[in-house]
């Protein structure tokens, strides 16, 4: 969970170095606060996501599902 400063910081993340910047603090300061995407530490597989990914994102599991023929019509 970010911290309200942290949520500030991303708002404004131009005025603190970019957002890979206030990335690094973020980890830094509260390591917890952001997904691991690889290695034997990684934590997405275990999110449930409201919206499915577009990307390819591992997840426990999506609660609603994008459906490309849906959205063409």
């Amino acid at each position: 969970m970010h911290l309200p400063h942290h949520q500030e910081m991303l708002r404004n993340a131009a005025k603190y170095g970019g957002v890979d910047a206030v990335t690094e603090l973020i980890r830094k300061e509260n390591p917890s606060a952001l997904h691991v995407e690889e290695g034997d530490n990684e934590t997405l597989s275990s999110r449930v996501f409201f919206h499915q990914p577009m990307r390819n994102e591992p997840a426990k599991g999506t609660i609603r599902f994008y459906d490309p023929v849906k959205a063409a019509a």
